[in-house]
């Protein structure tokens, strides 16, 4: 095997793991925005007034909204689906992050407690970045690969040649 051949086999098993921990990362930042974000929407409900009983359901709705949204554009972007044919589960998915930025910063905003609401807005200010970004990046990522994928196998078909051109 070629020098070359070698590292883009190197190259494509690194960029798997890349993609795997790029994935692991997204969820756990996505997993404690909403566990952060749970606490701030239920306080926020209850000084409102909504019953006990529908308070906890309303962060969850929203999230499980983005969550669905993410893995759905992840999964289409991947399949090669034109960004502008994503462009509707983007605005959606941009509403309900802008949802949850309001619901977190609403109560400490009333209160007039400036510093408590900056710091409330960064778990969905991160959530909007990443919706904005992943499938952007994940389709790059999965280009980048197969590019890589096609690299190796080029190689591996010319050592094979110039190994039957050598035996004549």
């Amino acid at each position: 095997m070629t020098p070359r051949a070698a590292m883009s086999t190197r190259s494509a098993s690194a960029g798997a793991g890349v993609a795997q921990a790029v994935t692991v990362i997204m969820g756990v930042i996505v997993g404690l925005t909403f566990l952060f974000g749970f606490g701030n929407v239920l306080n926020l409900a209850l000084r409102l007034g909504v019953p006990v009983w529908v308070a906890p359901l309303v962060a969850p709705a929203v999230d499980l909204s983005i969550l669905g949204l993410l893995l759905g554009s992840r999964h289409l972007a991947l399949a090669g689906v034109p960004s502008t044919q994503l462009r509707p589960a983007r605005r959606l998915l941009l509403f309900a992050s802008m949802a949850t930025l309001a619901m977190n910063v609403a109560d400490p905003l009333v209160a007039g407690h400036l510093g408590k609401a900056a710091f409330d807005a960064v778990g969905p200010l991160l959530l909007i970045g990443w919706a904005e970004k992943a499938a952007e990046l994940h389709r790059m990522h999965h280009s980048t690969r197969w590019a890589l994928r096609s690299t190796c196998l080029v190689d591996a078909a010319v050592v094979r040649s110039m190994g039957l051109l050598l035996r004549r």
